[in-house]
């Protein structure tokens, strides 16, 4: 396969083929307003119809940049994409076509889609050390200092932040931030953030070809979260217990 040919998946054409908007492609474009994020096999499913019809025009739609899409890097290649709506084209098309009324909060998630820019970011293996940094930091004085998610959420206590990343050495990285100074203070063990990769859910067990997160997607409760020292947890764990050994390094 050639670079060119593996990198078409990730990068738009410079030519677009014209074609006409389809009912089947409204039918996708309002399945991932409604869904937010989408995977391409659950949108199969809302939409309905052949698969591999499905499958072509959610690529044209991205091609046209009315809708757009990321995916996980797996051991292999990657994982399935994931749709998103970052601009208003498609709600425009809604609107024209099926008198869509717009709602304000609909066309905030879109622009705050369009600027985290979420389909190069998992090109680029998601957000900054800095920025990731500041973000944990954040949320450990909200929660544990502030204790703001009382009010915020009506919860408590909050048991984790969960984290799910790209693949192990990401993982690693992220574990390493968590233990900074000045994330939780110095000394202090980081038990708040828990972390997963997404090859977890996504990818197939053997013998189906279904993503894990819909085949079983019960997954999410088994011992598959690791803090920083390495201790492996379940969902359903009182704190501080580990379900497993530390994993080596």
């Amino acid at each position: 396969m050639t670079t060119a040919k593996r990198f078409s998946k990730f990068q738009r054409p410079t030519e677009k083929d014209k074609g006409r908007i389809s009912d089947r492609d409204l039918d996708i474009i309002a399945a991932v307003l409604r869904y937010r994020f989408s995977p391409a096999s659950e949108l199969v499913r809302l939409v309905g119809g052949n698969e591999d019809v499905t499958q072509r025009r959610l690529r044209r739609l991205w091609e046209w940049e009315i809708i757009n899409r990321f995916a996980f890097p797996t051991l292999r290649s990657h994982s399935e994409f994931y749709y998103y709506l970052d601009n208003r084209a498609g709600l425009e098309l809604l609107t024209e076509h099926r008198g869509f009324q717009v709602h304000p909060a609909a066309l905030e998630e879109i622009d705050n889609n369009r600027e985290k820019d979420y389909a190069q970011a998992a090109v680029r293996g998601t957000m900054n050390s800095t920025d990731m940094l500041t973000k944990m930091r954040a949320y450990y004085h909200f929660i544990k200092k502030q204790q703001r998610h009382k009010e915020a959420f009506g919860v408590h206590p909050v048991r984790a932040v969960l984290i799910e990343t790209t693949d192990e050495q990401r993982a690693v990285k992220l574990m390493q931030l968590a233990e900074h100074p000045l994330v939780s203070g110095a000394g202090k063990r980081a038990g708040l953030f828990w972390f997963c990769i997404s090859p977890l859910f996504t990818d197939p067990d053997k013998g189906n070809p279904l993503p894990r997160y819909l085949a079983k997607p019960e997954a999410v409760l088994d011992p598959i979260w690791a803090l920083p020292d390495r201790t492996m947890h379940r969902l359903n764990d009182a704190e501080n217990s580990a379900t497993l050994p530390p994993r080596s390094r």
